[in-house]
């Protein structure tokens, strides 16, 4: 399907990013929950929250992320969409202290220790950036992920298979249980048939997934820019660069 992007997507997006909306509310209101795989660089994140940003915010949602990754949420939330409702999860503040709908962005290790908090909380969306995190099912907090309840699951990485094909088994774990079936039946197939496996789930995994390069894309982006620079550095900078490259000038000697 083409669909067209939900009303309220803002006019900014670029042509692909209004198409990968698009298609996230699309899967969404068919009761599917997508992985978008967008190479780096082509805005994930600013997808995201136009979504979110179209859904009128009745319910809170939930955003997880590396800890060096939050900032990049906060800052692109504040400068495009600087009405919507954030909060950082951490000790003391969860939403148990909040009645009014927020999107609430925490740290993958957070996460974990609010595990608890979770039992009594249910999201409209629940999102997992650089969900490539969580390729571990039994790491804690894989199972902390796996505990989320959320009405759409949505999973955002660059690299949906890092190590293993076991990586992407993991992350539709979270989002669709069981599509690719038992992890038992698929760590025996990859041994069994790898061939077999691969195809599988490419088909499988196709309706769910979207991933478009930077070179598919390309006549999309911006004229690249470069720039050069120069950042003098200070004396206590210097003296050590001093002393490094004292000490391998000497191991050439």
């Amino acid at each position: 399907p083409n669909p067209e992007p939900p009303e309220g997507t803002p006019d900014f997006l670029r042509p692909y990013q209004r198409r990968g909306v698009a298609h996230l509310a699309h899967l969404c209101r068919n009761d599917c929950h997508p992985l978008l795989a967008d190479e780096m660089g082509l805005g994930k994140t600013l997808q995201i929250l136009a979504l979110l940003n179209t859904s009128g915010f009745e319910a809170s949602s939930l955003v997880v992320c590396p800890a060096s990754v939050v900032p990049v949420w906060i800052r692109e939330a504040e400068r495009f969409f600087p009405d919507l409702p954030m909060q950082i999860l951490r000790s003391g503040n969860s939403w148990r202290e909040f009645s009014e709908p927020t999107l609430w962005v925490s740290r993958y290790t957070q996460l974990r220790r609010h595990r608890t908090h979770l039992e009594e909380a249910k999201f409209e969306y629940a999102v997992l950036d650089e969900a490539q995190q969580i390729k571990n099912p039994d790491a804690k907090v894989s199972r902390a992920c796996f505990g989320i309840d959320a009405k759409h699951r949505i999973a955002l990485t660059g690299t949906p298979i890092e190590n293993s094909h076991m990586d992407l088994w993991s992350i539709f774990r979270f989002l669709m249980p069981d599509l690719l079936g038992t992890r038992r039946d698929f760590q025996e197939e990859i041994v069994r048939d790898r061939k077999a496996l691969v195809d599988r789930v490419r088909i499988q995994a196709a309706p769910f997934l979207i991933r478009r390069t930077k070179k598919e894309v390309a006549q999309e982006l911006p004229d690249k820019v470069e720039s050069d620079i120069l950042c003098s550095m200070g004396d206590p900078q210097r003296r050590i660069y001093n002393r490094i490259a004292e000490t391998m000038f000497r191991g050439f000697k």
